[in-house]
C-alpha cells in the first residue's frame, strides 16, 4: 500500500472521502464556510470499475503532460451530468489521501475537473466549492482540532495536531482535512475562483506546477462564497454537522516502502469506491 495506504476506520462516520461539509450533506464541523448542497437521498457516491480506470487515467501522471482543454475533453468524452457528483465525490477522496494522488499535477487536474464539471453554474451552487473555500483559506490548526476533536475521548479518528507549540507545516492534516496545496497549486485555484483567461486551460498541470509565482501573488476575496456557505450549512440538519470520515490515512506509513506505485494506488482505490457498499458510502 503506497505510503502506509489510506485505511478504513472500524466505525464509519461521515460519507467518506468528504471534507466536513462535503457529500451527501455530511460535516465534521470544521468551519461555516464548508457547507455544501446536499444532494438526493439516492445520489450514490460510488463509480464502476470501468468509470473508476476512466477517471485515474485522466488524473494519472502521465496525463500531466496533456493540456487542461484536453483533459476536459477527455473528461467529458466519458462522464455525462448525471455522473458529475459522483466522480467530484471520488476526485475529494484521492484529494485526501496523498499516497493516492501524490503530485501536484495531479492535483491540479483533480481540483480542475471539480471546477470543470460545474463552470456553468454560480461557484456557490458548485456542491464542492467547500473544497475551495478550505484550500484557499484553510482552518488554523489549532481551531481545527478544536472544533474537530472537543476531546481526545471523542476522537478516536485519528490524531490531531500534537499539543504545545511547534511548526504548524510540520503537523500531519487532521483526518477528514485537505493537506495543504503548494504555492502554483494555490495560484491556479485563484485563477478558477475569478474569470480564468483561456490561455490558463492551454497549459498541462505539470506547467502550472513548475511555475515561479513569487511575484504573481494573487489574493482572492471569497467572503462572499464563505457566507453562502455559511448560510447553506445552517439549514443542515445538527446531526450532520457531527461526524467524521469513515476513511483515513495512514498516520504511520512504511518506511520502507520503495515509492508510489500507481498500480497498487488504483487497486486501493477501486476498493474504497466500487462494488457493493463500498466504504465512500458509508454513513454515520
Amino acid at each position: 500500500m503506497p505510503g502506509g495506504g489510506a485505511s478504513i476506520s472500524p466505525e464509519p462516520g461521515c460519507a467518506a472521502g468528504s471534507i466536513p461539509g462535503v457529500a451527501a450533506g455530511c460535516s465534521s464541523g470544521s468551519t461555516s464556510s464548508e457547507a455544501v448542497s446536499t444532494p438526493p437521498p439516492d445520489e450514490k457516491m460510488s463509480l464502476s470499475p470501468k468509470e473508476l480506470s476512466s477517471l485515474l487515467s485522466i488524473v494519472s501522471e502521465e496525463a500531466g503532460g496533456s493540456t487542461f482543454e484536453g483533459l476536459s475533453s477527455a473528461f467529458h468524452h466519458y462522464f455525462g451530468k448525471a455522473e458529475h457528483f459522483r466522480v467530484g465525490s471520488v476526485l475529494v477522496l484521492l484529494l485526501q489521501q496523498p499516497d493516492l494522488l501524490p503530485t501536484p499535477p495531479q492535483r491540479l487536474t483533480a481540483l480542475y475537473l471539480l471546477w470543470e464539471m460545474y463552470r456553468t453554474e454560480p461557484l456557490a451552487a458548485n456542491p464542492f466549492a467547500a473544497i475551495f473555500a478550505h484550500l484557499l483559506n484553510p482552518a488554523p490548526p489549532e481551531r481545527a482540532a478544536a472544533v474537530a476533536a472537543p476531546s481526545s475521548s471523542s476522537n478516536p479518528s485519528g490524531p490531531g495536531p500534537a499539543g504545545g507549540g511547534g511548526d504548524d507545516s510540520e503537523r500531519p492534516p487532521l483526518s477528514g482535512f485537505l493537506p495543504p496545496i503548494t504555492p502554483p497549486e494555490k495560484f491556479f485555484l485563484s485563477q478558477l475562483m475569478l474569470a480564468p483567461p483561456r490561455e490558463l486551460f492551454k497549459k498541462t498541470p505539470r506547467q502550472i506546477a513548475s511555475m515561479d509565482v513569487g511575484n504573481m501573488g494573487q489574493s482572492v476575496d471569497i467572503s462572499g462564497l464563505q457566507l453562502a456557505l455559511a448560510e447553506r450549512q445552517s439549514e443542515l440538519p445538527t446531526q450532520s454537522k457531527a461526524s467524521f470520515p469513515s476513511i483515513l490515512s495512514d498516520p504511520d506509513p512504511d518506511s520502507s516502502n520503495s515509492g508510489f506505485d500507481s498500480s497498487v494506488a488504483s487497486q486501493i482505490t477501486e476498493a474504497l469506491v466500487s462494488g457493493p457498499k463500498p466504504p465512500i458510502e458509508s454513513m454515520h
